[in-house]
């Protein structure tokens, strides 16, 4: 029996392919990677138990496997965003380094 064809789910399509990938922050590029992923291992599951039912073990059994490697492997976290402190003026950097030193402690070394 041929399963009823869902209709055409327009949020459902732009959440899986967006356009504007650029615009996205990247926890939200990772929620969609991992639903994504989620539906990837859904069906792989779904297909293993389809072939089963018709007698395909062996091909039942490739498709397990690559399940398990999936489900091994989830997408990566998104890493924190590097915070880069404000750095001196190459000139200032350089007059701290050249300074004389204070005469207090020339003193103290007599």
């Amino acid at each position: 029996m041929a399963r009823k064809k869902e209709p055409f789910n327009r949020r459902r399509f732009e959440t899986m392919f967006p356009e504007n990938r650029d615009e996205m922050t990247a926890e939200e590029i990772y929620r969609r990677d991992v639903a994504a992923w989620n539906r990837a291992i859904d069906e792989a599951n779904r297909l293993s138990g389809s072939l089963r039912s018709l007698g395909h073990d062996g091909a039942a059994f490739l498709i397990e496997k690559a399940w398990r490697l999936l489900r091994e492997s989830p997408p990566a976290a998104p890493k924190p965003p590097k915070v880069e402190k404000p750095r001196k003026p190459a000139v200032k950097q350089l007059m701290k380094a050249n300074r004389p030193t204070p005469k207090s402690s020339k003193r103290q070394a007599d």
